[in-house]
């Protein structure tokens, strides 16, 4: 749902690695020789090496840690990676393939799938972590039998990248969250208990659990996973602290 606290997809980490990877296309396409860079070969290498990087911190790791394994976005993720390996390896072994008159005509296209395969997973991750409400709430109702009941932990908070100020406070009471407005839309009764406290002593617990592990995650190459919890964190804090947010257990009931 759109309210869900998630750090954007663009870490700092990902930004130096595309800027990395930029460069080298750049250095390759105009011939120029630079320090270990000197053969196409060792570019595209080297380029696999920082796609490959970025895919584990915002590609794949993120399809790990979320267990959408069989979406239809992260398929189309394993047919462009396949079809960049097998262009990469008719490279290396120097394999002709019937469709490519050149090695930097196959360095292009792999540039262009890797460039492809980053918009899939921003467009991916967008999908997973941001559904308008009405609409995954109405898909729901499906599932429910007559006289079934719903429970729904949700969080209407102001997002990290807006001022507070600009925030209309009163979107958070417990009749007027999002949540809130689809369940009446649709039908539905409801009750509900606020968990905003629960959920602030929650967060501040967690921050000395997420620094002790975090060379855990960091071994594991999930540094972003930390990263997520951490911003979590203090986004919410920020918000429930400044009456701009608030955590709600919602019981709705079919009629």
């Amino acid at each position: 749902m759109k309210t869900i606290s998630e750090p954007s997809i663009i870490s700092p980490a990902i930004l130096v690695l595309a800027a990395l990877a930029i460069a080298v296309i750049f250095i390759t396409l105009n011939g120029t020789n630079l320090l270990l860079l000197s053969n196409l070969k060792v570019n595209l290498a080297l380029l696999i090496f920082l796609g490959m990087s970025i895919c584990t911190q915002g590609g794949i790791g993120r399809t790990a840690a979320t267990g959408q394994w069989g979406h239809p976005l992260t398929i189309v993720g394993y047919v462009l990676g396949a079809s960049i390996l097998i262009l990469a390896v008719s490279v290396f072994f120097n394999l002709n393939l019937p469709f490519l008159a050149s090695q930097l005509q196959s360095f292009i296209i792999i540039a262009v799938l890797m460039a492809v395969k980053v918009l899939n997973a921003f467009v991916h991750y967008y999908f997973l972590y941001f559904t308008d409400v009405f609409e995954t709430l109405r898909g729901c109702l499906a599932l429910l039998r007559d006289k079934g009941r719903l429970a729904v932990f949700f969080d209407q908070s102001c997002g990290p990248d807006t001022p507070l100020q600009e925030y209309p406070s009163e979107i958070t009471e417990v009749d007027n969250t999002e949540l809130a407005q689809a369940f009446r839309k649709l039908g539905l009764s409801y009750q509900s208990w606020d968990y905003s406290e629960a959920m602030l002593a929650h967060l501040l617990r967690r921050r000395p659990v997420l620094d002790a592990l975090k060379s855990q995650f960091e071994a594991e190459g999930n540094l972003f996973l930390y990263e997520s919890h951490l911003g979590e964190s203090f986004g919410i804090e920020r918000a429930y602290t400044h009456n701009a947010g608030k955590r709600y257990l919602y019981l709705a009931r079919r009629s």
